[in-house]
């Protein structure tokens, strides 16, 4: 058998492999996140009103939304600004006036945002669920007893 024996290049050269990766990691997941945006883009493009630049559903904001639910709040600026020049991509190659590319960013960024912010953190959010879950079976007790008529 072989020993483990380390010596203080290898430790340098994994704790700057563990700085490292985190920001690779951020940049392959913003990379991810606007790809989908424009593809969740041409996808709402097809499902626009005839003559009209409003689409009936817009992905690209539900996308952005679950990036920022899934990324952690000092980190959403990075999405947002690397979503933008997507949009304003997608928005000048069907001519959009600048306003209206302006509002539809506003807008689209916006709801995600408010949405990704309303949200309670994973920690808060397990422990309610699993109170709800144990009052739940609780609640469905009570009330099939008095649908069957028995309380």
């Amino acid at each position: 058998m072989s020993d483990l024996v380390f010596d203080a290049n290898d430790l340098a050269r994994v704790s700057t492999t563990q700085h490292v990766r985190p920001n690779v990691r951020l940049a392959l997941s913003v990379l991810l996140v606007c790809a989908g945006y424009y593809i969740g883009a041409l996808a709402g493009k097809s499902l626009r009103f005839p003559s009209s630049n409003l689409a009936l559903i817009w992905p690209p904001t539900a996308i952005l939304l679950a990036a920022l639910l899934l990324a952690r709040r000092r980190t959403w600026w990075i999405y947002l600004l690397a979503a933008a020049p997507v949009h304003i991509l997608v928005q000048v190659q069907d001519a959009v006036p600048v306003w209206g590319i302006m509002s539809q960013l506003l807008g689209n960024f916006g709801q995600a945002v408010l949405a990704a912010a309303e949200r309670p953190s994973f920690q808060q959010r397990s422990a309610a669920f699993r109170q709800f879950s144990g009052d739940s079976h609780l609640y469905a007790r009570r009330s099939h007893i008095r649908t069957c008529g028995c309380l």
